[in-house]
């Protein structure tokens, strides 16, 4: 019982932490986009 609650905090925080990273990933990506987009104007 408390193995199973284990593995599902541990895919849980898991899960937290790649979802986190991916929504870092995209502002950095969008920023990025933004810089390039400005910079012929």
């Amino acid at each position: 019982m408390d193995f199973s609650i284990l593995c599902v905090h541990r895919v849980c925080a898991v899960y937290a932490s790649l979802h986190m990273d991916m929504i870092l990933s995209m502002k950095v990506l969008l920023s990025d986009i933004g810089k390039l987009l400005a910079l012929p104007l």
